[in-house]
């Protein structure tokens, strides 16, 4: 991996881990028309522009936190169904996750799904309008909802955004809520994987890389949430939705075009 690349992946990465389009399938693609090959290194470098993504929206929202400790619980709480799901269910399907015509796939029905949502959502408001005001029990179910997530593809936040508007959330909360929970199943995925692969991070002298990449993360990342922020709370997400059935069907298109299915 070349320090192009990693500049690249680390905008992609800082750009879609809070947007309801799936970071994994944008680094997939991205990584497929880049030529980078999946290897040892590239697993942990994900890991690491990952780290730096979450590390943004933790230094957004400590104050938040801080001023109502109470948050923390419902957040851990929604934390446990994915952290479930991944011990259990990733291993299993951990190898569809670089095969870009699954994932291609998998996107372009999860924007059919945000889309249909946001029709189906037109004329409900949510009711809970601020952090505070949910509860463990709500924290659970939005939990329960992120668990999906482990399938390559569907994307933690349009997970975690819509089981929030699902539970009466309002748009802004919802979003709040998917940005806190992402920093403890991240962080949580991120030392599963790294316990197996920390060997790798130290060795082949590309340390540099890494680090590059999780700076320009951090940084794009806090331009996105706080980007999106605003956009919700006068925009749907079914642009979203589209823009996922958009690049999913071009990247199933492309992906049988040259390997030639069917």
């Amino acid at each position: 991996m070349t320090l192009l690349h990693s500049i690249v992946l680390a905008v992609v990465e800082g750009l879609t881990e809070f947007l309801p389009i799936s970071s994994t399938a944008h680094l997939v693609f991205v990584s497929s028309l880049m030529g980078i090959q999946a290897s040892g290194f590239t697993k942990s470098f994900e890991i690491v522009i990952q780290l730096g993504a979450v590390l943004a929206v933790a230094l957004l929202y400590v104050k938040t936190v801080l001023h109502n400790l109470k948050l923390i619980i419902p957040v851990l709480i929604g934390f446990v169904p994915a952290a479930i799901a991944g011990v259990l269910v990733y291993p299993v399907i951990k190898s569809a996750m670089g095969d870009p015509f699954i994932v291609g796939v998998v996107l372009a029905i999860g924007g059919a799904g945000i889309v249909l949502f946001e029709v189906w959502m037109q004329k409900q408001k949510g009711s809970i309008v601020s952090l505070a005001a949910v509860s463990n029990r709500t924290g659970l179910k939005i939990g329960l909802y992120q668990a999906l997530s482990v399938i390559p593809g569907v994307s933690r936040a349009a997970s975690t955004i819509i089981g929030g508007m699902a539970e009466k959330l309002d748009r802004k909360t919802a979003v709040e809520f998917s940005f806190l929970l992402s920093v403890p199943t991240v962080v949580g995925a991120s030392a599963f994987e790294l316990l197996h692969s920390w060997r790798t991070v130290l060795a082949g002298g590309n340390l540099h890389v890494l680090v590059i990449g999780f700076i320009v993360s951090f940084v794009v990342a806090l331009v996105a949430v706080k980007w999106f922020i605003r956009f919700v709370q006068t925009h749907s997400l079914k642009a979203f939705g589209w823009y996922r059935i958009i690049v999913g069907i071009a990247v199933v298109v492309w992906f049988v075009r040259i390997v030639g299915i069917g």
